[in-house]
């Protein structure tokens, strides 16, 4: 399996420019030749579901996400979801905590008052990675899976936490119970790929997959106080 998590410092107006970026350096072409579609709603099975490449590809999987300055693309040969959130204040974290799993709730709760938020975050960018990976955005009860216990995680997928600062939390979910962690990639304008991490290497060329925008793009999690989100 091969995935990358393209890292840009962007606000959410231009994370479509960058996922059409990503998506031209993973594929080998200009910008303006990435060709996007839709698959069906997992609800009502209209033509708005999840992001896909056009014209019936599915060797790249992609998924986008923006909040807290970052816009993150997931680009992956499998499924694959990615949520980005800016740690939120403390009274938001504690509104937002009871629609999580019962047993996410109870590992919040004995976690000190100071580090709520960002265990908040953490937890919410984990759920939200994998019901886009799914494709059914939050059409998924959140608190149906518990997704940071690795002994209860859903058959089939992975879920890494993704490092991008002290203020936001991210995570990526790849539909492959043994993937590995994503190289990790900044974006610039230019398209040039310098490593987040050190000593892990630019993404992948133009033969690698990937995808974005899980469970339909309005999908804005509670800790993004109800945005619109340009997600997938």
């Amino acid at each position: 399996m091969t995935a990358t998590v393209w890292v840009a410092t962007a606000g959410r107006a231009q994370a479509r420019a960058v996922l059409h970026g990503v998506l031209a350096r993973v594929l080998g072409v200009p910008a303006d030749e990435v060709v996007l579609d839709r698959e069906p709603c997992v609800g009502c099975g209209g033509p708005h579901g999840r992001p896909v490449l056009g014209g019936g590809r599915d060797d790249v999987h992609f998924s986008l996400s923006s909040g807290g300055g970052l816009v993150l693309v997931a680009v992956a040969d499998v499924r694959v979801g990615v949520d980005v959130e800016a740690v939120p204040e403390a009274a938001r974290a504690r509104a937002v905590a009871g629609v999580l799993h019962p047993r996410e709730r109870a590992r919040l709760a004995r976690v000190p008052e100071a580090d709520h938020p960002a265990a908040l975050a953490r937890a919410w960018v984990r759920t939200e990675a994998y019901l886009k990976g799914l494709g059914t955005g939050l059409q998924r009860d959140p608190a149906a899976d518990d997704l940071d216990d690795p002994a209860g995680a859903p058959r089939g997928w992975t879920i890494h936490d993704v490092p991008v600062g002290p203020d936001a939390r991210a995570a990526v979910a790849l539909r492959d119970p043994g993937a590995r962690p994503p190289a990790i990639t900044r974006w610039s304008p230019e398209g040039t790929g310098e490593p987040v991490v050190r000593g892990v290497r630019p993404g992948p060329g133009p033969t690698d997959d990937g995808v974005a925008d899980g469970g339909g793009d309005e999908a804005g999690g509670p800790v993004g106080r109800g945005r619109r989100s340009v997600d997938g």
